[in-house]
């Protein structure tokens, strides 16, 4: 995927796309967000892809460890994005 990935984890479970879309487009502009799910369920995380690498690097900053619907985020870079400098 194009875009810079960052892992958002400890998402509510209730949490969908957009809600997890709206929470981060703050910090610029999202190519996508995607919450996985199992049979239905939510995996309690989600992925969003930023066009920039410092917007990207912002929302990590900002966001790991604020609150989210009552539950404290988990934000990184998602394993599969290569990080170059």
């Amino acid at each position: 995927a194009k875009g810079f990935t960052i892992y958002v984890g400890n998402l509510p479970w209730a949490t969908r796309d957009d809600e997890l879309s709206k929470a981060f487009e703050a910090y610029g502009s999202v190519i996508y967000s995607r919450v996985p799910k199992t049979e239905g369920r939510s995996k309690g995380y989600g992925l969003v892809s930023f066009e920039k690498r410092e917007d990207a690097a912002l929302a990590i900053e900002s966001m790991n460890g604020t609150k989210f619907n009552e539950r404290q985020l988990f934000v990184k870079w998602d394993r599969n994005q290569v990080k170059t400098d």
